[in-house]
């Protein structure tokens, strides 16, 4: 049987651009979208690690429905967040249905994935949720090693509204396709438009078309929606 995942590439992703460093090999495709996402969760306890390439973390958001979150949900969350991490991405859909202790996984992450590639989408994140002593600690820990940090300066903007904490990464607006929608009335449900329905055009197009425009928008959605959902 032949499934949108039966050739599925997870591999290490060492630049925006998903330079492949190594495959994680299987002899038999999985059946289901679940399945192949069991099979990335188990290679992520191996040699694996938390890495995948773009195109199939678009595609595990497209068949999302499809993920049973009822079986071991929390692992396949984890999985999906910190290899959206590793790719510039947030992982937001995921990460609000996450059932566990959200600090716990972000102490994870601090204590085994902070670098380079990681550290500025956890640090938006940890802004959106208002997460004012993990930003602290990073800011502490790694803010003088990697340029890219901006902890201090966000754990300052922790206490702040919301829809003001998600613009200061986003901006007021986020344009898709030939639409502008205000971030403020997105968060707050306000309007037709639903930050869910615009991630699936954003990524409708990210999958004809992976650029990096596409990319920066999926990043801006993708934090509007955690700030609609957290």
């Amino acid at each position: 049987m032949h499934t949108p995942f039966a050739n599925i590439d997870l591999n290490v992703t060492q630049s925006d651009d998903g330079v492949p460093v190594r495959d994680l090999v299987t002899t038999e495709a999985p059946e289901t979208v679940d399945e192949e996402l069991k099979t990335a969760v188990k290679g992520s306890k191996g040699a694996g690690g938390y890495e995948c390439k773009r195109r199939s973390l678009y595609q595990f958001l497209v068949q999302r429905d499809s993920v049973d979150l009822d079986e071991k949900g929390d692992e396949k969350i984890e999985y999906l967040v910190r290899a959206s991490l590793r790719n510039h991405l947030h992982g937001a859909y995921w990460l609000s249905q996450y059932n566990s202790d959200i600090d716990d996984l972000v102490e994870r992450i601090i204590a085994e994935d902070i670098n380079g590639y990681t550290i500025s989408s956890l640090e938006r994140i940890l802004l959106v949720l208002g997460k004012r002593s993990q930003l602290s600690e990073i800011a502490e820990e790694y803010g003088g090693r990697f340029q890219s940090s901006h902890a201090s300066e966000y754990s300052a903007k922790c206490k702040r509204a919301v829809a003001e904490r998600v613009s200061e990464y986003v901006g007021q607006q986020i344009k898709i396709r030939d639409s502008a929608y205000s971030v403020q009335d997105l968060v707050h449900g306000i309007g037709a438009a639903d930050p869910e329905r615009l991630m699936d055009q954003v990524i409708e197009d990210l999958l004809a078309n992976d650029s990096a425009d596409g990319r920066n928008k999926l990043r801006n959605v993708e934090l509007t929606y955690l700030a609609a959902n957290a």
